[in-house]
This record gives structure tokens, sequence and C-alpha cells, in this order.
């Protein structure tokens, strides 16, 4: 059910510029059941938070029912710029060296440098702060250790050579050098993420169900990248399961806009809580099967739409007379 939420909200801002706005659910806590909360961040289209977010911006739908009654929200802005901690993976198998612009006789493996770039120098190193880097063909190698020196990390990109097949698994599960493994080396108590690319489909099926619990009990939220390609429903998967989000680049500008976006999000200054009870019937086991759906009704509607028009793009629908 969550699957088909998530993607009517793409679906619905999908007509903005790109990028226009951002939402982001992570961190989903069964833990005081039956009531559960989440974090979440919402950008407004200048890459700032939202102020003055109230339980009517919110619809959420848990297992398919509506808990809207019981939803409440809690935000407090940090004094300080958040920490993070952040692995890079970076596919450089031998099709990243295919010519994707004629014009400028770039490759899929210029555009990829470029974005893991600017990913870069969207970071603001503060504190414990660092980012690794890892890239991975039918194996995964750990190239840039967790640092925080800027020219370090995009000297790493810069020396990187696309070569090789396609596993998913070695990136994110080899102990020494893969994203999950390097996490659970940082402070448990600042954010952890995985930015995950590819442009080529796996020639070995992932581990998905292994990738996924091990991010989760790493605390670490993976957004995925394709380049060139639709999404892989793996991937997407992951990314879903784990709070992060799944991206399909096709242009050098899409692939940029999508690193910075990542970094905004990332080191939101504002941290926001929903908290909900679960409804009558539900389990506590249930929750940790099924995310819970959450639509941002107040960004539609700055945006002149209404959330009541995308129902039949959602799983439930929302009805007209509470859609905030």
């Amino acid at each position: 059910m969550f699957p088909a939420i998530l993607v009517a909200w793409i679906a619905a801002v999908s007509s903005l510029p790109l990028f226009a706005q951002s939402f982001s659910v992570y961190a989903i806590d069964p833990s005081n059941f039956p009531t559960l909360r989440a974090n979440f961040v919402a950008l407004d289209v200048t890459g700032q938070p939202f102020p003055n977010l109230t339980p009517r911006d919110f619809r959420v739908v848990d297992n398919g029912i509506s808990v809207d009654a019981s939803v409440s929200v809690r935000c407090t802005t940090l004094v300080g710029d958040p920490e993070l901690s952040a692995v890079l993976v970076l596919d450089r198998s031998g099709s990243m060296n295919d010519t994707v612009d004629r014009a400028t006789r770039e490759t899929r493996w210029d555009w990829v440098k470029y974005a893991a770039k600017t990913f870069i120098n969207a970071v603001n190193f503060v504190g414990r702060t660092t980012v690794a880097v890892v890239a991975f063909d039918a194996d995964a190698e750990l190239i840039v250790p967790f640092t925080n020196r800027q020219a370090d990390l995009l000297t790493g990109i810069d020396t990187l050579v696309a070569r090789g097949g396609t596993r998913y698994d070695p990136a994110f599960l080899k102990p020494g050098a893969g994203a999950l493994p390097l996490l659970t080396t940082r402070p448990p108590d600042i954010r952890r993420f995985v930015i995950f690319l590819t442009d080529g489909q796996p020639n070995v099926p992932p581990q998905t169900d292994t990738i996924i619990a091990r991010a989760r009990s790493v605390g670490a939220i993976v957004y995925a990248i394709t380049v060139s390609m639709p999404m892989h429903s793996d991937l997407d998967r992951i990314a879903r399961s784990t709070g992060g989000k799944s991206f399909a680049a096709y242009t050098k500008q899409e692939l940029e806009g999508i690193y910075r976006q990542i970094a905004l999000e990332a080191q939101s200054r504002q941290v926001c809580e929903l908290l909900w009870t679960a409804p009558y019937g539900c389990t506590e086991q249930t929750m940790s099967r099924f995310l819970p759906a959450v639509i941002v009704a107040k960004t539609l509607r700055e945006q002149g739409l209404k959330p009541e028009d995308i129902a039949g793009r959602m799983f439930g629908g929302v009805e007209a007379a509470t859609a905030g």
C-alpha cells in the first residue's frame, strides 16, 4: 500500500518545477505502540523549512485507515547546523564510459562525477559531519574514508575510472567497503545517509531484504539514483523502506539538482515529528512491515493544486471534506 501513496505524492508535484519543494519521512518509531512517531523534513522552493506546520497540513493513512484525528506535529529549530554522516556510492561500471552528449563529448561518467562533486560542495562540514566515497562495479572499494576534508573528497572522485560489471550487494554490505558497515563506525546520534547511484541493472539480483534490514539496524536513510535508465524496483524499495527517496535522472542538470536537493534535506535545521495513534486492529508487527502514508496538503495548496485532485492515484483516496 505504501508504494502507491508515495508514487502519488511524487506524481502530484511532478508538474511543478523540478524539486520545487521537498518532503521526506524517516525514522518511524513504533516503540511506544500504539502511539507512533516519525521524523520528517519539508522544504519550500528555496530549500528552507516550511514554517508553522499544523496537523491540518497533513494527511496520514495507516494501513489504509485515516488517522488524521490523532495526528500532532512538533517542530524544533536547531541552534547550530545539523551534523551528518554520508556515504556517496558511485557505480563505476564500464557502461559509464558511454557518450551521452555528442555536442560536448561528455560521458555518463563525466555527469556523475560533476554531480557527486556538487553534493560535496553543498554539504556544510560542521562539527562531526563527514562524508566517505565508495565505488563499485562487480565489487566495492572504499575510495575516500570518512573525512571532513572537502579537497580530499573531490580529488578522490576525480581519480575514479569506469570499468567492470555491476553488483549492488557489495556496495551496501561488504565489510570494510560497503556503505552500511562503514556507517556503523560513525557516531550514532547524528543522521546517517547512503546516496547510491547506478546506471545499470545488476548482474546478480540484490539481497534486498538483507540490505533493508541492515540499513534499518544502522539507522541509515538510503537515497537511490539511476542515470539514463528507469529506477530499479529493488533500489526503489530499499529507499522507501528506509525513509529515503528514489530518483531517475536523464540529464546532467537533473542529476546535479538531485544531489543538491539531497544535501539540503540532509542538513535541514528544522527537526519535525509527526505523532499518531495506530487504528484499532493494527499490531506492532504490522507496523514494522508497512510504513504509514503521509501527504503534505500544504505544499499542494500553495502551488494551486488540490489534494483531492490526485485521489485516484492514491491508496484509499483523499476526501474533499478532509483534504485540509
